[in-house]
């Protein structure tokens, strides 16, 4: 997985689940989600910001198994 594919994945997942059908609903619920999660979104304008060209490969993707006990 690229980092061009992780911003591709991630503007798709943040775009639908803000999408509500109509647009003064999705502009106040998106200030909303921004200002109740302002880490999140900075994170995700960052992630989404990043020039996927100039960071090179990434490390290969590895699923974390969180019920592992190591």
């Amino acid at each position: 997985m690229t980092l061009l594919d992780i911003q591709e994945l991630l503007s798709n997942a943040f775009q639908l689940d803000l999408e509500q059908g109509v647009a003064w609903m999705n502009d106040d619920y998106s200030a909303k989600w921004q200002k109740q999660n302002p880490l999140i979104y900075d994170a995700i304008g960052q992630i989404l910001d990043l020039d996927a060209e100039a960071a090179g490969p990434l490390q290969e993707y590895h699923e974390i198994d969180w019920d592992s006990e190591d």
